[in-house]
This record gives structure tokens, sequence and C-alpha cells, in this order.
């Protein structure tokens, strides 16, 4: 099994550097503008690793109250994956559509819904860009 990612206080700060390294290597030398690069990159990254950390958060919190063993959370966080990027992001399933496909999974109805509820609870960012990807 590979290790896991961890993310640590230290984390975008290495993530900065090495892209600072990877900067000053496009830009050849042009320190300023590896900076630069470096940050909106560390940014970008951030940004998009916020709502899935924030989501996993409320998978663990929500599966620990219900006793949910730890060997079958996967499931769980697939589900919050799915329904941050399916449902909340691009619109593309209903809540009932996506509880529905984890169900028939093997997962627990009263669970995912409840998570469900907590999800849209929790503020993620919509997609803006021009292309929705496809159903399925």
């Amino acid at each position: 099994m590979p290790l896991k990612k961890q993310r640590s206080g230290t984390t975008n700060v290495r993530y900065r550097l090495k892209m600072y390294g990877v900067g000053i290597g496009k830009a050849v030398g042009n320190e300023q503008l590896a900076m630069e690069f470096a940050i909106a990159l560390s940014e970008a990254r951030a940004a998009g690793f916020q709502p899935l950390a924030q989501a996993h958060t409320v998978v663990e919190d929500t599966c620990s109250k219900a006793g949910v063993p730890r060997g079958i959370w996967g499931i769980y966080y697939a589900f919050a994956n799915f329904y941050v990027s399916k449902v909340l992001t691009y619109e593309l399933y209903t809540t009932d559509e996506a509880v529905n496909h984890f169900v028939k999974l093997g997962a627990d109805a009263g669970i995912l819904n409840d998570l469900a509820n907590r999800l849209s609870g929790v503020t993620f960012p919509v997609a803006t860009s021009g292309a929705k990807p496809k159903k399925g």
C-alpha cells in the first residue's frame, strides 16, 4: 500500500520552495519572476486542496460519531470527494442520486445523508470555468 501524503505546517513552504526552484530554471535566473511563479502556484494549490480537506474533516467527525469502523471510512471519503466535485461544484448530480449511487456500493444511507447535509453547510467554490465535466 503506498504511503499517504501527509500535510503539516511546513507543507506549503516546502511546495513554494520547490516551485521556486522550478521557476528559476524556467525564468533563466530571474528571481522576481521565479518568486511570483512560486507564490501563484502555491496559492492555487492551497485553494484547490482546501475544500477536500474540509470535506475529509467532516467525514472523520461524522464517521467517528456514528461508530463506523476506520477500515471502511474510505467509501465515505470517496462520497465526500464525489459530493463536493459532482454535486456542489459542478451540479451534475442531485444529492439523492449521489446517495443512491453510494448505497449501491455498500455505504449506509443514514450516514451518507448526514454527510450530505453537513457538507452542504460548508462553503465550497463553485466552478466558473467554461466546460463542465461529463456526467458519469
